[in-house]
């Protein structure tokens, strides 16, 4: 899961394990925005850079730590 949290002016953007709700890793907007162009949406690098063409891939999957990844 994704949490944002705005505190004070400083936002954040964390990936959350879906079960217990733990840090998993620190995310920039890049990690999570889609750059639209034309009907087609291309997902991009810091640098500008397309990684793959095509359309929204759809929700995005579960996340879990590695604890509850082997539960």
């Amino acid at each position: 899961m994704i949490r944002y949290s705005s505190i004070s002016g400083k936002q954040t953007i964390t990936e959350v394990c879906d079960k217990c709700q733990c840090h998993i890793k620190d995310l920039s907007i890049w990690d999570i925005t889609l750059k639209k162009e034309d009907s087609y949406r291309k997902k991009m690098t810091k640098d500008g850079k397309a990684l793959d063409e095509g359309k929204a891939d759809g929700p995005r999957p579960k996340c879990y730590c590695e604890h509850c990844k082997h539960d």
